[in-house]
């Protein structure tokens, strides 16, 4: 949460867009059980893709909404150095 926090300032999004992306990093901390953005691997990001598949979630959801905003802000993240890859 401390990546998409630092996000937030500086690339100022919408409320909207707050309010939709906090609840799905909130969703993938839960679903690896840590908090740590440097041992979030691609195979995770998979995981949790296939993970919300099973659970019912439209495969465009998964796409617009889930990996949009993990890859948003991993790219972020990258981008400010806090990262080394985009596990998204």
């Amino acid at each position: 949460m401390a990546i998409f926090d630092g996000y937030l300032p500086e690339r100022q999004p919408s409320a909207a867009t707050i309010k939709r992306w906090r609840p799905v990093i909130a969703h993938l901390i839960a679903h690896l059980g840590h908090d740590e953005p440097r041992r979030i691997t691609v195979d995770d990001v998979i995981g949790w893709k296939e993970a919300l598949a099973r659970r019912g979630v439209s495969g465009r959801t998964i796409r617009e909404v889930y990996l949009a905003a993990a890859k948003v802000v991993f790219a972020w993240a990258v981008e400010n150095r806090r990262l080394d890859t985009n596990p998204a």
